[in-house]
This record gives C-alpha cells, structure tokens and sequence, in this order.
C-alpha cells in the first residue's frame, strides 16, 4: 500500500507540473516540455515560428527559470536584429549528411540493408553530390525521379 501512495503522489506531481506548464503556455511564456527538455517557441526575425530546444533539462524550478533565461536571451537577439538562425541546411553537404547516416545507422541493419544503402548511396551521389542540403528541395527531386526513369535501368 505505501508503495502505491508514493506511485500516486508522483504521478499527482507529475500531472500538476504539467498544469502549470500548460497554463504557461496559455499565458504566451513560449516553454514547454518535450523528452525531458525544456523547449521554446518564438517568432524568428522573418515572421515565421521557431521551435527549439533550450537544452536544458526539466527537474525544478531552477532549469524553469535558466530555460526562461535562454529564450528571453534569444528574443533580446532577434528585437536588436543579431539574432542570427544558422540554417543548418546552409552549413552541411549532402556528402556529409549521407556519410553520417551510413555511419551511424547503416551498421544497426541487416547486410542486404547495407548493400541496399550503399546502391543507393552510388545513384543519389551522382545527383546530388556536393550540394549543401538547403539546394535540395522537391523540384531538384522530381527531377532525380525523371533523371532515373529516363535512364531506364532501375526504379527511383
């Protein structure tokens, strides 16, 4: 019985925190909760909402306080106009971000998998190899897909 009282009076905590993290929300403060970090939500300089972690963990109201700080930080920057979002998309190639996957995920399959990764790895590259990922959108796609085709010998 004493073990299922403190169960419940977490998990009465747990849901009374996320209360008031809702109703934070409601009242415009731009933090929420997501896999056990403290998030923002903001209005970047050209009009468009952002969503980004504040990479602080969520334990008491210390962190609240620190993720508050972080987004008032990020607000002060973009109101002076030094607020500066890199686009991760500008920074990085599709070399690199193919690389990273087949060292990260390509050793977690099966070896057909691998093969199949690697197949493909040689069709995409001859495409896009070399392009920063924010050149790669839907019409450069479409135009793989018919480069593919055209070329007869396999499906996309």
């Amino acid at each position: 019985m004493r073990t299922s009282g403190k169960i419940l009076m977490v998990f009465s905590g747990l849901a009374s925190r996320r209360k008031e993290v809702n109703e934070m929300r409601r009242k415009g403060k731009g933090l929420f909760m997501r896999g056990g970090k403290w998030w923002m939500r903001f209005t970047g300089p050209n009009g468009v909402e952002r969503k980004r972690s504040t990479s602080v963990d969520v334990r008491g109201r210390e962190e609240e306080k620190a993720a508050e700080a972080v987004l008032a930080k990020v607000k002060v920057m973009i109101a002076e106009g030094k607020w500066l979002d890199f686009d991760q998309a500008k920074n990085h190639t599709y070399d690199e971000m193919i690389g990273r996957f087949m060292k990260v995920h390509a050793h977690t399959v099966a070896e057909k998998a691998r093969k199949s990764y690697r197949n493909s790895q040689a069709h995409l590259g001859e495409f896009f190899l070399g392009l920063t990922l924010d050149k790669i959108d839907q019409d450069l796609i479409m135009q793989y897909v018919t480069h593919r085709r055209n070329a007869g010998d396999a499906q996309p």
